[in-house]
């Protein structure tokens, strides 16, 4: 019987399973880390947890960090558990060099014609509300990822009437289509993004998000567009749990930006690089006739300097990471 090791995470939030441990090292990134057969170990983005599933078999483990950077350590199953917990650890500790260089970017909100004044940070929160409708191995999602609160090293600023006086969303409509997997609740699954577009928005006064039937609704008046963008590559993907329904969802897509508000958005080096990350618990997933919606999923937006590449580029992660639905519901009409 091969070995079992519990999962780890960081000291930043209760409760802490042990295996890694730090103080200010991983905090601001995701990191999902899973082993060869699926089953997910444990993952923390912006403090909050995601799952907590613990002795997981270890064969082969993956970190990634905000999908910039994945590693694969072979582990044999008849190593010792304290041989593994090192390999992890290390691999974090490798990981999270390249998450912790947040860049600082400013926002005003001001210079757009809105309430706010400016403000410094190095990560942004959103909700997510979308619609996920899918026919065979092609799906689509359209909804909207609402700018919950802004953060600084790790810690979520006043909101200085951010959501009062003023507010953000993002707009995206994607389509994709599946590439392998089954059901997401005991087999991996993987898909790729053909098509995502998007639209970053500022408004005066409040908003609510939600739906009317399956259509994603949102309530503000009189948006100022600020930056727009549209796919260059990207993939979705699930991981099980491990108790034979749940599962993590992640996505990744590269999208062109361009920035449409003169003095809305500065930084010390030019920004052409959005990093994000975000899970849908089935808590926040519903299922409909042919799809389903997510109803405020949770995410971050992070900002990062120029790459060696000839063009400006953005990654949007849009919440299509639950698009292993579509997989599970489509094993279940075959059933």
């Amino acid at each position: 019987m091969p070995p079992r090791i519990p999962c780890f995470c960081c000291t930043a939030a209760p409760p802490v399973h042990g295996v890694f441990s730090g103080t200010e090292t991983p905090f601001r990134s995701t990191f999902l880390v899973h082993a060869e057969e699926g089953k997910f170990l444990c993952g923390w983005t912006n403090r909050l947890p995601l799952h907590g599933v613990v002795n997981c078999d270890v064969r082969d483990v993956r970190i990634s960090s905000f999908g910039a950077t994945t590693m694969t350590l072979p582990l044999l199953s008849r190593k010792p558990v304290a041989f593994q917990r090192t390999l992890l650890a290390l691999a974090l500790l490798a990981a999270s060099a390249t998450a912790n260089a947040l860049p600082q970017f400013t926002w005003d909100p001001g210079a757009a014609g809105l309430n706010g004044s400016a403000f410094t940070a190095d990560n942004l929160l959103v909700s997510n509300y979308s619609t996920v409708t899918f026919s065979g191995a092609t799906f689509t999602e359209s909804g909207y990822l609402s700018i919950s609160a802004a953060q600084l090293g790790g810690l979520t600023l006043p909101s200085a009437g951010l959501n009062s006086d003023y507010g953000f969303y993002i707009q995206f409509s994607g389509a994709g289509t599946l590439t392998a997997g089954g059901n997401p609740g005991t087999i991996p699954t993987l898909g790729t993004l053909t098509s995502l577009t998007y639209t970053l928005y500022g408004y005066n006064g409040t908003s609510s998000f939600g739906f009317s039937g399956n259509t994603p609704t949102e309530t503000a008046t009189g948006e100022v567009a600020l930056a727009t963008g549209s796919l260059v590559l990207g993939t979705v993907s699930t991981i099980p749990l491990g108790d034979g329904t749940s599962f993590s969802p992640s996505a990744n897509a590269k999208l062109t930006i361009d920035w449409l508000q003169p003095g809305f958005q500065s930084s010390t080096l030019p920004q052409n690089l959005a990093l994000t990350s975000f899970s849908n618990t089935s808590s926040q997933v519903e299922q409909t006739a042919d799809g389903f919606r997510i109803r405020q999923g949770g995410g971050s937006i992070n900002f990062a300097s120029a790459v060696p590449e000839p063009s400006t580029y953005a990654m949007l992660l849009a919440g299509l990471g639950a698009i292993g639905f579509v997989a599970r519901r489509r094993t279940r009409s075959e059933k």
